[in-house]
């Protein structure tokens, strides 16, 4: 059995890595290739951390359910979504027993990946559905999604930051003050005007 620390080191590796390292407020890209600074980014981090670490010992007495139930009333996300990953890896590796260490990675995981693929998501709907009324074709939808595509594959810097940006704003909505939440939006709107001209330049 994982003792204590060693399932918040967990947690925290989970709900930072690829995003941020713990050495001053910066924001990385997915890549780790590019920050930005943002004040405020760590204490956001912390309390982020402290609504998942504060029910971690239901994982510990297997009460993974009642687990996703506590943490979706401070972070939302889809329990069913969450339940599904679980089980869907537990069955992959054909476990018989699970060590707090592998529920915590099977949980926690799919928690932000549910909350960070949701925010990217919405920010990109919005950003496509820009491009394609300026684009105003009858293929400007296939053509947009085919550049979007393109960006994805060659992992693409704006895109690659925009992805943390959209999870840091999710955040910061949640945790930051007033003056973070105004500064991570002006940025998130550069970066969607820079993707934006990405998709529509000629």
């Amino acid at each position: 059995m994982a003792n204590g620390e060693t399932l918040e080191l967990m947690v925290r590796y989970l709900l930072t890595m690829q995003f941020y390292n713990g050495n001053g407020d910066f924001l990385y890209s997915r890549d780790m290739n590019h920050k930005i600074p943002i004040p405020g980014i760590g204490e956001v981090m912390t309390c982020f951390i402290k609504d998942v670490l504060r029910h971690i010992h239901l994982i510990v007495e297997k009460k993974y359910h009642l687990f996703l139930e506590e943490v979706s009333k401070a972070i939302p996300f889809e329990i069913d979504f969450v339940e599904h990953s679980f089980h869907s890896n537990v069955n992959e590796l054909q476990l018989t027993k699970l060590t707090d260490l592998l529920a915590v990675n099977f949980l926690v995981g799919p928690i932000r990946e549910y909350i960070q693929k949701r925010a990217f998501d919405e920010c990109i709907a919005e950003v496509t559905q820009r491009a394609g009324l300026v684009l105003d074709d009858d293929n400007s939808d296939l053509s947009v999604r085919k550049r979007l595509e393109h960006l994805y594959s060659t992992s693409d810097p704006i895109v690659s930051m925009l992805y943390n940006l959209t999870l840091l704003r999710f955040l910061a909505k949640k945790y930051g003050a007033d003056t973070m939440q105004s500064h991570v939006e002006k940025i998130v709107m550069k970066y969607c005007d820079l993707l934006f001209q990405k998709l529509t330049q000629s």
